[in-house]
């Protein structure tokens, strides 16, 4: 008979490693495990435990869990591997280790969020995928050391795909010196993108900007959503502090379009005044756009006009919230066309877009040209590279 093993890690520290392995098809056979560091076998343990909260999901009688305590402390726990004997792939880390590995102190789950946690803290929600993470650690090294002398707490929305047990390492070790709550969604294999046109160069989880406000707590109100290609210059309590009224969104003008704004409102069928924004600065008032439902608006205006979208994601946010938004100002989003003589109208006087370029709050490495890149000639590229080299770590990218 072939056995149907179902097997998970669902809590691992430096001191302990626990879960569940069972044999659907054969619930009276129990499984042993192996626990490594490296080639080093730490230890042999039965996964023949009682778990209530297997036996509550309809596991049998739930007697399939393992527990096995290390001797000495796991510095490394990159380097540790559990299998079942006899079989060659180890086990993985079910969705909630994933969630809850890192944000623990002394072995404990650090927090339930409150309402009132959302309301007195800055949220910001990232969306990316494994092939992004470096960029993504690097901004996130940006803001915390520009924050980190600020009264509120930080929460940080990430909406990821396929991200590895290294990663999470990483996100620990940067916990060990900065202070910051993370709420973690992983969407891998859950979110489908369908009828949605091609996204050439732009990566596929651009489309999740759609769907993150629906996932994310509904007790959060407002979030700064941030492209991964950013870097924050400036602490941005102002920016938070910038009253949406009725609006979905504040963002900036999407400048390198900003010649051909007629262009862009007739393919999008824009008023004559609206400006076309650039989507890779948001704060976004969440709860006008649930109550709105401007998901079912975007599935319906690519349902009608999937011919007029270039742009992805930022043509169906700027379709959608048409008029509807608050321009921010410029230094909250500097593009590379900040750095050329203005050629459009704008609330924001000269003066004001010299500033921007000459202390911009938030930098945009907009474009298939990027900091990372060799022959990048960005004015503000340094500051990317400053930051990786803060970490003083290997990324194991």
């Amino acid at each position: 008979m072939e056995f149907r093993v179902n097997a998970f890690i669902d809590d691992i520290t430096s001191k302990y490693v626990k879960g569940y392995a069972r044999v659907s098809n054969s619930p009276e056979t129990k499984l042993n495990i192996d626990i490594y560091n490296g080639p080093e076998l730490l230890g042999t343990v039965t996964a023949n435990q009682y778990r209530p909260d297997l036996a509550a999901k309809g596991m049998g009688d739930g007697v399939f869990g393992f527990f096995f305590q290390f001797q000495n402390e796991i510095i490394n726990l990159s380097q540790l591997k559990v299998f079942i004997k006899g079989f060659p792939n180890p086990i993985p880390l079910s969705h909630e280790a994933r969630t809850l590995f890192f944000i623990k102190s002394n072995n404990q789950k650090v927090r339930n969020f409150k309402e009132s946690d959302f309301d007195n803290a800055l949220n910001f929600v990232f969306c990316f995928d494994r092939n992004f993470f470096e960029h993504f650690v690097v901004l996130l090294v940006s803001i915390l050391e520009k924050h980190k002398n600020i009264n509120k707490e930080l929460i940080f929305h990430i909406v990821h795909e396929r991200l590895k047990f290294e990663d999470f390492l990483i996100l620990e070790r940067l916990a060990s010196k900065y202070k910051f709550n993370l709420n973690l969604f992983d969407i891998t294999d859950k979110v489908k993108i369908q009828n949605f046109p091609p996204v050439g160069r732009y990566a596929q989880n651009l489309y999740y900007k759609m769907v993150f406000p629906e996932i994310l707590p509904k007790a959060v109100k407002k979030v700064l959503y941030l492209d991964i290609d950013i870097i924050v210059n400036e602490e941005l309590t102002e920016l938070f502090n910038t009253d949406l009224k009725d609006k979905y969104l504040a963002a900036a003008v999407e400048e390198g379009l900003m010649p051909q704004a007629d262009d862009q409102r007739k393919r999008l069928m824009l008023k004559d005044d609206t400006d076309y924004f650039n989507a890779g600065t948001m704060l976004i008032n969440l709860e006008k756009w649930r109550n709105d439902n401007i998901k079912a608006k975007i599935i319906d205006f690519v349902n009608k006009y999937p011919y007029r979208i270039i742009y992805a994601d930022q043509d169906l946010l700027n379709a959608i919230a048409a008029g509807d938004y608050i321009q921010l100002h410029p230094k909250y989003n500097v593009q590379w066309p900040n750095f050329y003589e203005r050629r459009f109208k704008s609330p924001f006087s000269d003066d004001e877009f010299r500033k921007s370029k000459e202390s911009p709050a938030i930098i945009h490495f907009i474009g298939p040209n990027k900091p990372w890149h060799i022959l990048n000639r960005h004015p503000f590229k340094n500051l990317y590279w400053k930051y990786l080299n803060m970490l003083n770590f290997d990324l194991n990218i």
